[in-house]
């Protein structure tokens, strides 16, 4: 049964409504023709020979012969209801409604007994929108023909059509007093109810449903839903509790059973029903994410109990579904977040064979695989993987980054620089990434031996973000490698030692400066500072720290 509310446009969809009917019609010639038998004479010859031809006219579309020949006929037989209902279908293909109407009339007078006429009337009035007229004739057809319940649904769908909800619920009564309680009639007028915002009636019709059918869980599943709109826990729970009986595995009742816990701060019973649905075979994999995400999406960052249960479910949830790449990605950033970055690598992997390839999957696989190990198999693999993100989005800065680095870390330098540079110029509206490519330019110039090069780019860097520290100590180290620019140097290294006073890292490049511009005396009271770390020293830092000692000695 068709459950339509609101009103039908015109237009176009009165065209396809005009179609459907014209063939409706086209296709119920024989019933169309009076019933009662006419003693054949010749002149009866010659009117059916005129009416078949009028017939056969209209078949090929050419209405205005067709039309000629109906009117032949009329003249002999004034009292033709077959013509006069065929010239009604000319008329409402010309959209002459006024004429339709008189003629479909005089049909249903002439032979009153004829369903098909009737139906003819009252499809016209449907499809004209003229919904009142319409089920006036339906009523009719059913006072008529009380025995076939398809009149009853298209009268029921008129209904429907003009917002008369309480005329709809009427048809339905009788048909329900007719052929019984049932899910078509009962569904209906559910849904009618609900249109109506009367959620008393909606839920008995439903509850009909569920005496009648006790073995289908559906109707008590709809009942508690309801229920629990209502926050009327306890009469859920006494229809969750039928439906556990009958359908204990039913995954979407231990999804609605967890959130029925879960409303009754029973956390503990709450989880338990979401592990239930989890391992459950039966739920596909996205709904269950969607419904572990809706309880703990907004505490699994913040709340660590959250995201361990979070986490869990997904591990579940990868058993049961092996197949879904969005549970492997999201699975992987569980284990990005406790730093397991070999756990995290393999999952995304798998996540992209099994067809998840946002670009959130290669990035978080970048990001993963960088931070597993520096040996020379792991920089292939990120090569190789930026290589695919580049493939898939090669207007996305971020594998270039990562590809370049991977490169100069294998001292690949000119390839490293291609990659570095072309990626730079992708970056649009984020400063930070820019500032990475201008500090990995930076690196991969020096590591070349390109230094005016890679001054350039270490001044791009500190412009860029006064606080990169990192970059600031490297590159005043390697202006005192060289003994070149060492007031430079000196500056940016002091603002290094003042915002970090106790690394010894950076003291030593402070330190080593000052060495390089014979002020031993200031460079030793550097190095003292951080005396305390001496045994976290490295070998260059120990060496440092000698020669200026011995560099004093010496000036003594």
């Amino acid at each position: 049964m068709r459950l339509i509310n609101g009103k039908q446009k015109s237009g176009a969809c009165k065209v396809v409504a005009l179609v459907a009917f014209f063939a409706f019609f086209a296709s119920c010639k024989t019933a169309q023709t009076p019933p009662e038998q006419i003693p054949y004479t010749k002149e009866r010859l010659e009117i059916d020979d005129l009416l078949l031809q009028g017939i056969t006219q209209s078949d090929v579309g050419n209405n205005r012969e067709a039309e000629r020949l109906y009117n032949a006929v009329l003249e002999r037989d004034p009292e033709n209801a077959v013509a006069y209902s065929k010239l009604c279908l000319i008329a409402f293909a010309e959209q002459d409604w006024a004429k339709a109407e008189v003629y479909a009339d005089k049909a249903i007078t002439l032979s009153p007994d004829n369903i098909w006429y009737r139906l003819q009337l009252g499809q016209m009035y449907y499809i004209m929108q003229r919904y009142a007229k319409s089920a006036e004739v339906y009523e009719q057809i059913i006072k008529l023909n009380p025995d076939k319940i398809e009149f009853y649904q298209t009268l029921t769908d008129i209904y429907l059509r003009s917002e008369e909800y309480n005329k709809a619920l009427g048809v339905l009564d009788r048909m329900e007093h007719r052929w019984g309680v049932s899910e078509e009639i009962s569904m209906t007028k559910y849904n009618i109810y609900n249109m109506m915002n009367k959620q008393d009636k909606a839920d008995n019709e439903i509850a009909k449903l569920a005496v009648r059918y006790p073995e289908d869980t559906k109707y008590n599943s709809i009942l508690a839903e309801s229920a629990m709109k209502a926050k009327d826990y306890a009469k859920a729970f006494s229809y969750y509790q039928k439906v556990e009986k009958i359908d204990p595995d039913n995954p979407y009742l231990q999804v609605a059973l967890a959130d029925y816990y879960l409303k009754q701060k029973n956390k503990t019973l709450g989880y338990d029903y979401l592990m239930r649905a989890a391992k459950n075979k039966g739920l596909d994999a996205n709904t269950k994410i969607q419904v572990i995400i809706s309880v703990y999406g907004q505490g699994v960052d913040t709340n660590r109990e959250d995201f361990e249960r979070f986490f869990a479910l997904l591990q579940e949830i990868d058993k049961a579904n092996p197949n879904n790449g969005k549970v492997k990605a999201l699975l992987a950033t569980g284990y990005l977040r406790d730093n397991y970055f070999s756990q995290a690598s393999y999952l995304l992997k798998q996540a992209i064979e099994c067809g998840e390839k946002g670009f959130n999957v290669y990035q978080d696989l970048l990001f993963a695989q960088s931070a597993a190990s520096n040996d020379d198999a792991n920089l292939d693999s990120v090569i190789t993987i930026a290589d695919s993100a580049i493939s898939l989005y090669p207007e996305q800065p971020l594998p270039y980054l990562f590809k370049g680095v991977n490169l100069m870390l294998k001292k690949i330098y000119p390839q490293a620089i291609e990659t570095l540079s072309k990626g730079r110029q992708l970056v649009f509206n984020n400063n930070s990434m820019l500032t990475d490519f201008y500090y990995n330019l930076a690196e991969t110039y020096y590591r070349q031996q390109a230094y005016d090069s890679s001054d350039y780019y270490f001044e791009k860097t500190i412009a860029s973000d006064s606080g990169q520290y990192m970059a600031m100590n490297n590159y005043a180290y390697y202006l005192s490698l060289r003994n070149t620019k060492l007031d430079r140097a000196e500056a940016i290294a002091e603002k290094v030692v003042a915002r970090f006073p106790d690394n010894h890292i950076y003291v030593d490049t402070y330190a080593w400066i000052l060495y390089q511009q014979k002020r031993y005396e200031e460079a030793k009271q550097a190095m003292e500072k951080i005396l305390k770390y001496k045994d976290s020293w490295s070998q260059t830092e120990q060496e440092h720290y000698q020669t200026i000692l011995d560099a004093l000695k010496t000036k003594q």
